[in-house]
């Protein structure tokens, strides 16, 4: 379970007791019985993952993002509170050379102070590079 610090308190702009509520309950250590809540919570995306286990295509649409992604045959991986703190999510990875599409990437401010026009390309080329081999997660 992660331990709640005043840095990551800040971070979140909270207090470090709104912080330390926030990182407990996410985790269910809030709940009179915590075990049984995390099985549920497991069942409860046993479904999920049954279902995404026989679709084909995810599809993303936003601003200035429509991305479609190959999952067909891809295994969907139930994480409910038996292999990280906070837990609670499906995940898979993408067909290799699935994506089609356009994607926007909001990227920290910072990326961008004293780089030149190159570097700022070959970083932005890794990141794209990231993102597509990056595995692709349902937050629940």
């Amino acid at each position: 379970m992660p331990f709640p610090m005043n840095n990551q308190a800040q971070e979140a702009a909270m207090s470090l007791p709104e912080y330390e509520d926030f990182v407990y309950s996410s985790c269910l250590a809030d709940k009179r019985d915590s075990i049984s809540e995390w099985k549920k919570t497991h069942q409860n995306q046993r479904k999920i993952c049954s279902y995404l286990d026989k679709t084909e295509k995810l599809r993303f649409i936003g601003e200035d993002t429509d991305l479609t992604l190959n999952i067909e045959g891809r295994k969907w991986i139930n994480c409910g509170g038996d292999k990280n703190m906070p837990d609670g999510e499906v995940f898979t990875g993408p067909g290799e050379t699935s994506a089609e599409g356009t994607i926007r990437f909001c990227l920290p401010r910072n990326l961008f102070r004293k780089r030149s026009g190159r570097h700022l390309a070959r970083t932005i080329r890794a990141l794209l590079s990231k993102a597509y081999n990056h595995i692709v997660s349902v937050a629940i």
